[in-house]
């Protein structure tokens, strides 16, 4: 009876940590791609996309591991949109499609972030 309750506190454990972990990784990858994209669009600076950009194609195989991949395609397909929009110049569709960007990224941190009512 003893070894079935420390084995089961210890998977919790083990999963609360995993939780805690992922909703960190997910917070330190996703709120520098939402920070520069919402520059991007204020600046209408492409550099900044570009670095967004750059940083969400190195982290997209980890973050696929614990979002979901609708949202995170449809991230994909804003990009290029945007990076399209900057190289024609069009300014006012560039910087909406970076606020929208940065509004997606922030939704896929959020779905994955860890409340306390979550762990209760």
């Amino acid at each position: 009876m003893k070894l079935r309750t420390i084995l089961g506190i210890g998977i919790l454990i083990f999963f609360l940590a995993g939780g805690l972990l992922s909703s960190r990784f997910m917070e330190r990858t996703c709120t520098p791609i939402s920070k520069l994209l919402n520059q991007a669009a204020e600046n209408t600076d492409p550099k900044l996309a570009q670095k967004a950009k750059n940083l969400w194609d190195s982290c997209h195989h980890s973050i696929a591991t614990l979002a979901d991949h609708t949202p995170m395609d449809e991230v994909d397909s804003l990009f290029s949109q945007a990076m399209n929009y900057a190289k024609n110049g069009n300014k006012q569709e560039f910087s909406a499609i970076c606020s929208r960007l940065a509004s997606l990224v922030d939704a896929i941190y959020e779905a994955q972030k860890i409340y306390w009512w979550n762990i209760i």
